[in-house]
């Protein structure tokens, strides 16, 4: 079988008024972990690639076109939810000329809303759930007899027309530890197509634990099981990561310090080992302390990436963060203390917030020493505790998410939820906020004086130039 994974191109794809274009476009790109994953365990008999469009730039015309000239018998797509019209679009559109192709949809929006996704045509199957082993078993039911589909009904978390309905298989418990999954087949895609301006060589990501039971009030992470991996695991694939050649790992947990101890025996491990590696991470502000950052630093961490979002107390309570402004002050203390970068993502426009915290948002900032920030304005996601809370308040009339699910339009955008001046003032201060952050002396010095390869070099001052003329 002849089998192509994708990820949805951006044309078309959901207008957010939460972050500047040029920062969204041009400050990272990262791999598709999640089909590289499936990918890992397909029989290698079977003739798989995996494409990115993303990374290309291309249009939604551009993947119809690559995608008939492969002709797979099987495409596969990776879904997220801001991206649901250039998928579906671009999933009739190659349906058109490869009538017989057969078609399987995942990803965090297909997680949500597999039956609405199955609802709108053009998508054969839909999986939700860990995938690395049940889509493997759907190529094999597949490629042994199409029309019969034996076993179809044993594949847990696969939906399917039968009988002239959408059918439903139940997900199995899983155990915490997750030491049984792939590692994903990385060598699918160039490297090279991969970057974050934070980092100094090649990278890659990495995941060590699934899901975040913190259940911050404008965060859509949906797991709110925690799953993770063995120390001895997570440190194999740094050993098959660093065989490829990348010389950073960016550890993209939803919350990678979540069990202290696991964090410690992680660094052990690889010190143990002798792996000459540098790794980042994305943390909490809290739980941190010093013996645990002192490990890490000497087992090759250097950078951590902490969602802060408000440095208002009240902010802090009322989104159920459950960290303090006083965690936050002692996180960045001892990230400097040992010499550990942070970027540190912040998040305007929570209703505590005043004209005074606005004003001097940007300085209050600087004072906490942040190697990156990444700034955005609060955005009402689907499936979130404030979107639900803007409903049942009256503020929205209607579900404008699950109506834009079940019919997506092209560049559609969520109605506005606050007054129009004060968006304005919101997104005037985030591009401010970064003009005075990374166009400050002080931050272009010390970017210098770090080595950095060519290709990051030029997008860096292609970043940089159009953060010069953004508005």
């Amino acid at each position: 079988m002849k089998i192509l994974l994708i990820n949805a191109p951006r044309e078309g794809e959901v207008a957010e008024f939460a972050s500047p274009n040029f920062l969204s476009n041009d400050f990272f790109h990262m791999p598709p972990l999640g089909l590289l994953a499936i990918a890992a365990e397909v029989n290698p008999l079977h003739d798989l690639k995996v494409f990115d469009p993303v990374t290309k730039n291309m249009s939604i015309q551009d993947v119809v076109r690559y995608v008939s000239d492969f002709k797979p018998d099987l495409l596969g797509i990776s879904v997220v939810s801001r991206r649901l019209y250039p998928a579906i679009t671009f999933l009739c559109q190659v349906k058109a000329v490869l009538p017989d192709m057969i078609t399987v949809a995942g990803g965090p929006h297909i997680n949500d809303f597999p039956m609405e996704t199955m609802q709108l045509g053009s998508v054969d199957y839909a999986m939700t759930g860990f995938c690395e082993k049940s889509f493997p078993m759907l190529v094999e039911t597949l490629s042994e007899d199409r029309s019969r589909r034996p076993g179809i009904e044993n594949i847990p978390g696969l939906h399917y027309f039968a009988d002239g309905a959408i059918q439903s298989n139940p997900i199995p418990s899983r155990p915490i530890i997750l030491d049984d999954l792939p590692f994903p087949k990385r060598e699918l895609l160039d490297v090279k197509d991969y970057f974050s301006m934070a980092d100094q060589g090649q990278m890659t990501t990495i995941l060590t634990s699934r899901g975040c039971p913190y259940k911050c009030t404008f965060c859509d992470v949906q797991e709110k099981d925690y799953y993770y991996r063995s120390t001895e695991s997570i440190v194999d694939e740094f050993e098959d990561i660093l065989s490829l050649g990348i010389s950073e790992i960016v550890i993209f947990d939803d919350t990678f310090n979540m069990g202290r101890k696991r964090v410690i025996d992680m660094c052990k491990e690889i010190l143990h080992r002798g792996l000459k590696v540098k790794w980042s991470a994305r943390v909490r502000a809290h739980p941190m302390d010093r013996e645990m950052l002192k490990i890490m630093k000497k087992a090759g961490c250097i950078r951590l990436h902490c969602g802060i979002e408000s440095i208002h107390p009240k902010s802090l309570k009322n989104m159920k963060k459950k960290i303090t402004l006083a965690h936050i002050k002692d996180f960045f203390s001892m990230c400097n203390e040992f010499n550990i970068d942070t970027l540190a993502y912040f998040i305007l426009g929570f209703p505590e917030e005043d004209e005074n915290y606005r004003k001097n948002f940007i300085n209050e900032i600087k004072k906490l020493k942040p190697t990156f920030i990444e700034v955005c304005v609060l955005f009402p996601l689907a499936q979130t505790p404030m979107y639900r809370e803007l409903l049942e308040n009256g503020t929205y009339k209607k579900d404008y998410w699950y109506e834009f699910f079940k019919n997506p339009v092209k560049d559609w955008e969520l109605p506005p939820f606050r007054q129009p001046s004060l968006q304005e003032e919101l997104q005037n201060i985030v591009v401010t906020s970064y003009k005075k952050f990374y166009l400050s002396p002080r931050f272009i010095m010390k970017d210098f004086q770090r080595n950095t390869t060519f290709d990051n070099f030029t997008r860096k001052i292609k970043l940089a130039t159009g953060l010069v003329f953004a508005d």
